[in-house]
């Protein structure tokens, strides 16, 4: 799922997430995730969620499986909402 941190605020384009995930079906996942734990046991995605919709999608076409690994590199929420801020180029503080 995508994180409350993850400051990106554009909502993704359907074409471009297809795009995305045309690519990571021929040469894979280049970048993992950054995620951080949820107070609800989930994984929260703070860098990453393009790539994220895009492997969803993949997993809908049946070209990877649900409980397929992906790369993802977990921290805490600290670092999660830097990396997200630095991602994104954001100079915002958030609440």
């Amino acid at each position: 799922m995508i994180s409350p941190l993850n400051v990106r605020s554009k909502i993704y384009v359907r074409s471009r997430i297809e795009s995305l995930a045309a690519t990571i079906k021929n040469v894979g996942l280049l970048h993992n995730l950054i995620a951080h734990d949820m107070a609800d046991g989930m994984l929260g995605v703070a860098c990453g969620g393009r790539r994220l919709t895009a492997m969803q999608l993949l997993v809908s076409q049946g070209v990877y499986q649900p409980d397929q690994p992906i790369p993802v590199k977990r921290v805490t929420e600290e670092l999660a909402r830097a990396a997200s801020m630095v991602e994104n180029g954001e100079r915002k503080v958030p609440l």
